[in-house]
């Protein structure tokens, strides 16, 4: 099954043809760019650790002779150390073979190797290791990072998707074509962004109401900052992943709009707090129960944890995400994050006698603003779910009836499990949930 889809969402130049993704194998196995640059440095760390332990195994002797290293003192130590480290080399190349569910092994993964390198440490502390051990407990400390970033890239696979333009069917509720935007704003770049989606929605019949997420620190989170102390003090505070209280919002629960956008933004490969609290707070996070949602991301670059996270928070509350954007600053790395805090620090107002490097755009260029309003255009045109709750209900008891039998299929089987659902939805053929 393919399913062809244009491309609003980040990574995409101006002016791509639309492109036919396989859907199931997308999800399965998180194929992207950079899941697959990913996987490859597991398989690396895999080939690494069994085939580097193995050696070690059975050649220390002359490898140790060569590299000019005592001898180990106790064989038993040593063996069980190559061991744990082969370990670690077979969980990740589970992990490279089976992405779809290395969820569980990621963990398992950076455990054993966040242990590795803290107990090397520890002993290089007490007592010098020679650099070989110093080395490894490196290399693995280095891939506590790379597992954090794939389990991060693998846990919503829906957006490998959605990134790549998907707008999935919306709930049931009835339509009143009005759309409440939310998005907080530091620098103007979020704002910017809704509003073109804004614009993409009233072209095509869209009522929209905008709403400004306001932080009660006010004087911490105005731009331009009163001192650089409270950027400082954002940033500690995105870290340590603290609250940030927000001003109510004039929109009740029992709100009539069918169609969500939130924008949110990467504080420190976090969710930005003042957009998270929309959904930790109890008097805002009912706004979203029963309602398609939309999230857009605009970041300098990490976005991907921050899209994670809204995700998630969006299908706790209760809404229903039906597609997913994200967009980045302009120029390349280390100079576009210099150059963010080089704008930060001058309160968006950088001198020309600034190096060029060190004064690129911090905003969305004008072919991604086009991008976000013909998302606007789609979200207005989306289709939902024509199927009834019972015939879902149906559907879903089947799939798991399906999922605890074996693969063969007999016409018995076929009689007692599939007609009983195939009939009620073909005698609905022609009623009106069918035309709709």
């Amino acid at each position: 099954m393919k399913e062809t889809m244009s491309s609003p969402g980040h990574g995409h130049e101006r002016g791509s043809e639309p492109i036919a993704l396989p859907f199931p194998t997308m999800v399965a196995s998180g194929a992207s760019r950079a899941g697959t640059i990913l996987r490859l440095l597991c398989f690396l760390t895999a080939g690494a650790n069994m085939g580097g332990n193995a050696l070690l195994m059975f050649a220390h002797e002359p490898l140790f002779r060569w590299l000019g290293l005592a001898q180990p003192a106790d064989l038993y130590t040593f063996t069980s150390v190559l061991g744990f480290s082969f370990t670690s080399g077979v969980v990740a190349l589970l992990i490279a073979l089976r992405p779809a569910q290395a969820a569980p092994l990621l963990v398992v993964g950076m455990v054993g190797k966040g242990l590795f390198a803290l107990v090397t440490m520890a002993f290089h502390l007490r007592s010098p290791l020679p650099w070989p051990w110093l080395a490894f407990g490196a290399w693995d400390a280095a891939f506590v990072g790379v597992f954090w970033l794939y389990l991060v890239h693998l846990s919503r696979p829906e957006l490998l998707v959605l990134n790549r333009g998907a707008i999935v069917p919306g709930g049931d509720r009835p339509r009143t074509r009005k759309a409440l935007l939310l998005s907080y704003s530091l620098s103007g770049n979020a704002r910017a962004a809704v509003a073109h989606v804004e614009a993409g929605l009233r072209s095509n019949g869209y009522e929209c109401t905008r709403v400004s997420v306001q932080p009660v620190e006010r004087a911490l989170f105005g731009f331009p900052f009163s001192s650089f102390w409270s950027f400082g003090r954002i940033l500690v505070r995105a870290v340590l992943r603290r609250r940030a209280a927000i001003e109510p919002i004039d929109v009740a629960p029992d709100h009539d709009h069918d169609l969500i956008v939130i924008v949110g933004q990467t504080w420190m490969v976090g969710l930005a707090a003042p957009v998270e609290e929309l959904f930790l707070d109890e008097r805002t996070r009912g706004i979203f129960e029963g309602r398609d949602v939309a999230i857009i991301n605009v970041s300098r670059g990490l976005w991907r944890r921050s899209q994670a996270m809204l995700a998630s928070h969006v299908q706790a509350a209760g809404g229903h995400l039906i597609a997913a954007s994200a967009h980045t600053n302009p120029g390349t790395e280390p100079f576009r994050t210099l150059s963010l805090f080089v704008f930060l620090a001058f309160g968006g107002k950088v001198p020309a006698w600034v190096p060029r490097w060190l004064r690129m755009p911090q905003s969305l260029e004008p072919w991604v603003q086009a991008q976000l309003e013909q998302l606007g255009e789609r979200l207005a045109l989306r289709s939902r779910v024509l199927l009834s709750a019972e015939v879902m209900a149906r559907l879903g008891a089947l799939d798991d009836r399906f999922a605890r039998m074996p693969r063969r299929i007999t016409e018995d089987t076929w009689e007692t499990m599939v007609s009983p659902v195939v009939r009620p939805m073909a005698a609905r053929g022609s009623g009106p949930e069918a035309s709709a």
